[in-house]
């Protein structure tokens, strides 16, 4: 029952992280704007009724660029034409700051279905954000020293569990598509600034 929930919740982070985008895309030539700057040219997606699945619309990702979308979202369901149904209110962001609390409730689920898999002495992970940056914090009895290294190695084992339960070894990867990509962990003595890339290496080590 455990692995069940904790399925529902994973699909639901990614769907929180990934929206539907356009399948239509269509080419734009180069161009010079009346103040002199040139745009590159670049894809996009073909103009519809909503903006919901442009590439540069919160909770998107452009696929050629890896860029998140940083636009506000419709503020009403739409009908996607190309996706036969409505797109779910869920998808609807007031702000990029709505949209990431959204993704920072999901992980708090995320650690209440982790908790019988992690270590008794390690804290629980839970989440909070401000500008657009996730915190945590870490209760440890180590030499103060040691404690970025811990706090690392707190959170590689935090993921590691996510991707083992999930099946699945992406959640650290969306996390840093939409811009959530480090994490201040507060520790006894410290306050340490951590990217997920530095979390992904450790795991390598």
């Amino acid at each position: 029952m455990k692995n069940i929930l904790f399925t529902i919740i994973f699909l639901t982070l990614s769907n929180v992280l990934f929206a539907q985008v356009n399948p239509e895309h269509v080419w734009v030539d180069g161009y010079t704007k009346s103040n002199g700057t040139y745009v590159s040219g670049h894809y996009k997606t073909k103009s519809n009724e909503t903006v919901n699945d442009n590439f540069s619309t919160i909770g998107n990702i452009n696929p050629y660029t890896g860029q998140p979308g940083w636009k506000p979202r419709d503020s009403k369901v739409v009908y996607d034409s190309y996706y036969n149904y409505d797109i779910p209110s869920s998808y609807i962001y007031k702000s990029k700051a709505d949209y990431h609390l959204e993704v920072v409730n999901s992980l708090n689920l995320l650690t209440n279905l982790l908790d019988e898999h992690l270590p008794s002495e390690i804290d629980r992970p839970y989440w909070t954000l401000n500008n657009s940056k996730l915190y945590t914090r870490f209760q440890m009895n180590v030499w103060e020293a040691d404690e970025e290294y811990f706090a690392k190695a707190f959170l590689s084992l935090y993921f590691k569990e996510a991707d083992l339960l999930s099946g699945n070894k992406e959640l650290i990867d969306l996390l840093i598509k939409v811009g959530l990509g480090s994490v201040n962990v507060k520790t006894p003595n410290h306050t340490f600034e951590i990217t997920l890339d530095e979390v992904k290496r450790f795991e390598n080590q």
